[in-house]
């Protein structure tokens, strides 16, 4: 299912494979590799409350629409019929649910591609009168030189565009609009025009003056961008099922391995369909909807970058799994609605459900000892205690920090992925015919050559916008303070500069080493938080380079620690010297009022 996301008027299409290939081999459609609704993806608390009250009321108007599993509503035939029912249902015109259909699909298929778009509010449509100045945006060129460059597209101009598109496009099969642009400046632009109408200008009076619907229908099938159907467990990226494991092993700090700092809670995703191990995160924490977050953003994530901070070496296809999913399926309950509120505007579904037989858990309970009571941990003023002979992990408590404790979950996941045999997976005649092994890394490999289209890959600063927690460091002279370490910034001089005291970072509590400061880019119609800076530890504070935000943490509690020993020892040792002080004041008081008290010699004897 495929539609143009550029045609104001486009609607749904289906499309043969083979048309498809055919188009990318001509050229005629392309893989993007920026996404132009990308700026859609932001969490709510970032859009203004009108905003969103206007979204939600168009979703309400389309969501019975579009949430039908059939898929009735990209069948031309029936489509009218439901939007009929859908304006008695609601109210709306059909004009509006059209509008509010048409933004949903074209925006990805996202409840935030109903945002309104006030900061294109305008005169968009309406002909613009020519004058002697340019009209439009500058080029780098005019900017550079202060000279207005180009040509305003006047009524010969447009006349020969038409020209071109009669004669050349319609009739020429396969040719694509760049090469068409070409063509049409040999034919009617090699005489008497110094400067020439751009590409853009040439696309820009195509689409307002023909339209895609008044081309070649077979010209039209071949012009389009790839969306997909919701079928449930097609292939790889369907679901994701999150497994959220708490292990009663011990972790030491890294910092201080004399101290015990907690046990750790290990979150993985794995894909449904292939049951490959997409993303792992261990954490300081009880099962939180925010450490599932920072799961997802693992998940979406480049792992040869990731293992290579672990201290794990591979190639990517020995984990090429860096996307975010359709939807993900959690056993958690408590968690579901807090994640639901999460990931509404990344466009992924979140559904509790039991569990698939992921093997993950046989895993982990294989190599250490799982808990399925409330997480525990080691309160901060408890220092090293050995392991009770009793223990079954007693060779792996108070041993490990939880960077070896991370290298050792890597570890797990690529041997999951690579050496789990899946005999019970249920077959297909398509698995069979091209004897795919059933091992998770072979059945995701064939799914995205064979099953693509549930996998979305997102931008760097798209996932830590969306991913990872907020909060708020303050500037202290050249510096930026934040949970007690220091950061520098190139900009910091500007920061001081526009007075601000407190700053909104974000931040990735597995690793201190960067923070990154964040505000709102754009107009009211159009704002949306982007990342404005990255901010490193300064070298004062090298000697906590990645560490674990809860090791730093535990750190400082136990420096604080230290410190109330020599006060205390001060105030012993300054009692005992005010009390020998004490008693010398005393003794030389006695001495002198003895002394002051003694009889007077006689003269004869002073004599």
């Amino acid at each position: 299912m495929t539609i143009d996301v550029f045609e104001p008027n486009a609607l749904p299409v289906f499309q043969s494979r083979k048309a498809i290939e055919a188009a990318i081999a001509s050229e005629q459609v392309k893989v993007l590799s920026v996404d132009p609704y990308a700026s859609l993806i932001r969490p709510d608390h970032t859009i203004p409350e009108k905003h969103r009250k206007y979204r939600d009321e168009a979703w309400e108007a389309i969501s019975a629409l579009v949430d039908d599993s059939s898929g009735r509503i990209f069948l031309a035939k029936e489509r009218g019929t439901l939007i009929n029912s859908a304006v008695e249902r609601t109210g709306r015109t059909k004009m509006s649910l059209y509008k509010y259909l048409r933004r949903y699909w074209q925006g990805g298929q996202m409840k935030n591609a109903l945002l309104p778009s006030f900061d294109k509010c305008g005169a968009r449509g309406k002909e613009r009168n020519s004058s002697s100045s340019k009209r439009g945006r500058p080029s780098k060129l005019a900017k550079d030189t202060k000279t207005p460059t180009g040509v305003n597209v006047d009524a010969s101009i447009k006349e020969k565009f038409r020209k071109g598109i009669d004669q050349i496009y319609s009739e020429t099969l396969g040719i694509g609009m760049r090469d068409l642009y070409r063509r049409i400046l040999e034919e009617y632009f090699h005489e008497g025009y110094i400067e020439l109408p751009t590409y853009e200008q040439f696309c820009y009076w195509y689409k307002k003056e023909r339209g895609i619907n008044q081309t070649n229908t077979k010209r039209r099938r071949q012009n389009y961008i790839q969306g997909h159907l919701v079928q449930p467990l097609f292939g790889p990226g369907s679901q994701y099922q999150i497994e959220i494991t708490v292990c009663d092993v011990l972790l030491v700090n890294s910092l201080d391995r004399k101290r015990v700092i907690g046990c750790p809670t290990v979150y993985a995703a794995i894909d449904v369909f292939s049951r490959l191990i997409v993303g792992v995160s261990v954490e300081f924490a009880s099962p939180t909807s925010s450490g599932v977050m920072r799961l997802l953003e693992n998940a979406a994530s480049d792992k040869v970058a990731f293992c290579k901070e672990n201290e794990v070496e591979i190639q990517a296809d020995d984990w090429p799994s860096c996307y975010v999913p359709e939807a993900v399926l959690i056993e958690q309950a408590e968690l579901c609605d807090e994640l639901k509120h999460s990931l509404n505007s990344l466009n992924i579904s979140v559904l509790e459900s039991s569990a698939y037989r992921t093997n993950w858990k046989s895993v982990i309970k294989q190599h250490f000892k799982v808990s399925e009571d409330e997480f525990l941990q080691a309160s901060s003023e408890t220092n090293y205690h050995p392991a009770k002979q009793t223990d079954s992990n007693q060779d792996l408590n108070a041993v490990l920090d939880i960077h070896q404790f991370r290298r050792l979950v890597v570890l797990l996941a690529l041997e999951h992925n690579q050496a789990w045999q899946m005999d019970w997976y249920k077959l297909n005649e398509f698995i069979v015919s091209d004897s795919v092994n059933l091992y998770p890394i072979d059945l995701w490999n064939w799914g995205v050559c064979n099953r693509n289209g549930h996998l979305r890959e997102l931008s760097a600063e798209i996932l830590k916008t969306n991913f990872l927690p907020r909060g708020i460091a303050s500037v202290h002279s050249n510096e930026i303070r934040f949970e007690g370490l220091s950061y520098s910034s190139p900009h910091i001089e500007q920061i001081k500069a526009q007075g601000y005291i407190e700053l909104p970072i974000i931040h990735d509590p597995r690793n201190v080493d960067v923070i990154y400061l964040y505000g709102i880019k754009g107009g009211e119609g159009a704002n949306y938080y982007t990342l404005i800076d990255s901010c490193h530890l300064i070298d004062v504070d090298k000697a906590f380079q990645g560490c674990d935000l809860h090791e730093v943490d535990d750190f400082f509690k136990s420096q604080e620690q230290i410190v109330e020993i020599p006060t205390e020892r001060a105030q012993v040792f300054r009692e005992i010297v005010n009390t020998q002080i004490q008693q010398v004041i005393s003794e030389a008081k006695e001495q002198t009022l003895k002394a002051s008290k003694a009889p007077e010699p006689a003269e004869s004897e002073v004599e």
